[in-house]
């Protein structure tokens, strides 16, 4: 079993932060302005002549700001992985009244919340058609595995058959069937 991850300093200074940069008019002093939306825009900032000093500045300044977040226990938003970026975790739903009243019944059977019984029912059907596909998955590999031992036996047999040495000593003749004798084969076979 894996355990957690402690999130220390460096776990947070590995997450895939994102970085504005922000190009600073003349008038106001000119340069350049990175910050980190996510930590607050005006709360880790950095700015410099290039865009790499800026960032190399506000790599300074988020060190810094994470150290005395976690110093302080206060929580550190995380950013979200790429594939995430579109979902809020949000949905709206609209269901027919009677499924509504079932969902909620057995939500309340089960001392859940409406909320948490729907995302238990989603939960669990997703997981048992990822494991049927698994399952099919796993299936179809057995079944070439032995479609392919199948073909290889026959081509074994066939060769053994060719590498045989087949002489004919006698024809048997027992009714209509006839047949050759292979070298040392008895009669009774």
């Amino acid at each position: 079993m894996k355990g957690k991850r402690k999130k220390d300093i460096n776990y947070y200074l590995n997450l895939p932060w994102e970085i504005k940069l922000k190009k600073i008019p003349k008038e106001d002093g000119g340069g350049w302005l990175a910050s980190i939306p996510l930590l607050g825009e005006w709360s880790c900032i950095g700015d410099g002549e290039t865009e790499l000093e800026a960032i190399e500045n506000l790599k300074k300044r988020l060190k810094q700001l994470l150290q005395e977040y976690l110093k302080k226990g206060i929580d550190i938003p995380e950013p979200k992985k790429e594939e995430f970026k579109d979902y809020s975790g949000r949905i709206l739903l609209r269901l027919p009244v009677d499924l509504h009243y079932k969902l909620a019944t057995q939500a309340k059977t089960n001392n859940m919340s409406l909320n948490s019984y729907i995302i238990y029912l989603l939960s669990t059907e997703l997981t048992l058609d990822s494991l049927a596909k698994e399952m099919e998955k796993i299936a179809q590999k057995i079944k070439s595995e032995e479609e392919e031992e199948q073909v290889l036996l026959e081509q074994e047999l066939k060769q053994r058959i060719l590498d045989k040495p087949w002489k004919p000593l006698k024809v048997i003749r027992g009714g209509k069937d006839i047949r050759l004798k292979m070298e040392g084969e008895s009669e009774a076979a």
